[in-house]
């Protein structure tokens, strides 16, 4: 399973599509001139799916299903994108108070 933006699901009505070798390149080769990055390879568009999961905030474990890797070490390749939240996360613990933190048990 494949998740698909909202406003893409109207296409998933089209599939499959017949399509060949031929006119899928044709396809990649018209697309990368339109937006003059010749650079582009066909598997970038991979990379970009997962770092668009990690930047949605899908755990690491999720864009591995996804993208079929064996284990999180082939994953990690994308690690950088899921440290995006690291900030957030202190905003997001409960408050420490008197009450919750007793700090006798750590005096000797």
């Amino acid at each position: 399973m494949v998740p698909v933006p909202e406003d893409a699901r109207p296409w998933l009505e089209e599939l499959p599509f017949a399509t060949t070798y031929s006119r899928l390149r044709h396809a990649w080769e018209t697309a990368r001139a339109a937006v003059g990055r010749k650079d582009l390879r066909f598997h970038d568009l991979r990379h970009s799916y997962a770092s668009m999961l990690a930047q949605a905030g899908e755990s690491m474990t999720t864009v591995r299903d996804l993208l079929g890797h064996s284990s999180l070490i082939v994953t990690s390749r994308y690690s950088h994108m899921f440290d995006a939240g690291l900030d957030d996360i202190g905003a997001r613990l409960p408050s420490l108070s008197v009450a919750i933190c007793d700090q006798t048990a750590t005096k000797h």
